[in-house]
């Protein structure tokens, strides 16, 4: 049963997402650029992760390069092979483990498609090990997988994939350990889960409830299933009826215990519904461009905001859907490039990475995204340079905007040393992270002169901007 507050938490995500209806792109106070990684002919499914080895990002081209790994960046690069060309399949995943090392898995395609797996760090030795034989299949769009870390730091995957024979899809979920045997759960088959309806998704809550989404078809709809710890995987009912297109599922738990489902429908919009108290919300369209929402992923940063990067379709580009300004909004971040195969997304301190093939230049890129600090501080009461009959028994200045909406604080450095001032030495320190626009001066001040002061605003997000100093 799901509590009042989960219940009022599922409600203002479905009414958030509402609110976008009537938005359009629009500028954005984040920053972004993109880094190139490495030209690669063919489209390359990417993932990445961050650890104390910095940025690593596992693509898979099984044609040239196999499985390849990078790792350092943004611009410094270093490379190493995990598997030859022809060893490795299209899907790919990887991620930290709380020992530091990272975790890969990867198809394994010469002779039919196994799951594989290495655990090591970059630039040093690598475990590999097979670890689950999952049939021969004819396309390599006819399987899925995803990897994520639960409590406790425990990784689970989950493939999918369609036999060549029976035309059966299959499930399981592995949780590869490393001194013992493998823990896998067979999920079943279902026998119109084929072609390219095998694209899935999991997620972790911190209580070690699973949630997995995937695609099926005749008729083409994504299928939900959880399990609890010690349990059996329990399917739920299907996300989607009707139509949806087979691209791009990614799934997102909030701190109600909700999950949102995001995918392209078959008319080419980004969508999502919300699974809360045991049913699916409608069908929300978040975005409407021509073929938009392919290869969809998502996370939350570490304020809880949401960003949903996807295809931008026939128009172009790689597009952002954010929460950041408590109203859903589109942004394209790198236009000139076409999303060409499955994307992935981390969490690098406040900093937002995705890693995805682009189709337009055929290379592998990496997007940064970063929050940019409020606006520098103005309005100095008394002016800047004012000679005063008497002395003010208040420092002003004007409210700094920021356009993300992330709420600003403001500290306040004043003394009747220019080079504290500057330097904003702690003694000068005279209002602290507070949400106001004035600070009283101190007395020691009120009979200095000159007085030199500064202002420093910083937003929620850590991001601070400093003003000029200012006298009288």
């Amino acid at each position: 049963m799901f509590s009042l507050r989960r219940r009022i938490g599922a409600l203002f995500v479905m009414l958030s997402l509402f609110s976008l209806l009537v938005f359009s792109p629009s500028a954005f106070a984040l920053s972004w650029n993109t880094h190139v990684i490495e030209a690669q002919p063919n489209p390359c499914w990417t993932t990445l992760a961050v650890g104390e080895w910095g940025t690593a990002v596992l693509y898979a081209d099984g044609v040239s390069t196999g499985l390849r790994l990078a790792w350092g960046g943004p611009d410094a690069w270093e490379y190493e092979s995990l598997a030859p060309a022809g060893a490795s399949g299209s899907w790919v995943r990887c991620c930290t483990l709380e020992s530091g090392d990272l975790l890969a898995a990867w198809y394994h395609t010469p002779l039919g498609h196994s799951l594989m797996t290495a655990v090591g760090r970059p630039g040093e030795e690598w475990n590999v090990a097979s670890r689950e034989f999952l049939g021969v299949l004819p396309d390599k769009r006819e399987m899925g997988l995803s990897l994520k870390v639960g409590p406790f730091g425990y990784p689970w995957v989950a493939c999918v994939m369609c036999s060549s024979t029976t035309k059966k899809g299959a499930l399981k979920l592995v949780f590869p350990t490393v001194s013992s045997p493998d823990v896998s759960m067979d999920l079943g088959t279902d026998p119109s889960m084929r072609a390219v309806g095998a694209s899935c998704d999991i997620v972790i809550g911190d209580d070690g409830t699973g949630h997995l989404a995937y695609f099926r078809e005749s008729p083409v709809v994504i299928r939900y299933r959880m399990w609890s710890p010690g349990q059996a995987v329990q399917r739920k009912d299907d996300a989607t009826m009707g139509s949806e297109a087979t691209e791009g599922v990614s799934l997102l738990l909030s701190d109600g215990g909700a999950v949102t489902a995001f995918f392209r429908n078959n008319l080419g919009n980004l969508c999502c519904k919300v699974f809360s108290n045991d049913l699916w919300s409608a069908s929300i369209v978040l975005d409407a461009g021509a073929k938009t929402g392919g290869f969809a992923t998502s996370l939350r940063d570490s304020h809880g905001k949401t960003f949903v990067f996807y295809s931008g379709g026939g128009e172009g580009g790689v597009r952002l859907l954010t929460d950041r300004t408590g109203e859903w909004k589109i942004h394209v971040v790198d236009p000139v490039s076409i999303l060409g195969s499955r994307c992935a997304a981390t969490l690098s301190g406040d900093a937002v990475l995705v890693s995805y093939w682009d189709a337009f230049s055929k290379a592998v890129k990496l997007l940064r995204v970063e929050n940019t600090p409020p606006s520098i501080p103005s309005g100095p009461g008394p002016a800047d340079g004012s000679e005063l009959v008497a002395a003010p028994g208040l420092l002003s200045w004007n409210p700094c905007s920021d356009d993300e909406n992330d709420g600003v604080t403001y500290s306040v450095y004043a003394s009747d040393k220019r080079w504290k001032v500057d330097a904003l030495e702690e003694d000068a320190l005279v209002l602290s992270g507070e949400a106001t626009l004035s600070a009283d001066v101190p007395e020691a001040l009120r009979a200095s002169s000159p007085v030199y002061w500064r202002v420093v605003a910083t937003d929620s997000y850590g991001s601070s901007r400093e003003g000029a100093p200012w006298s009288y």
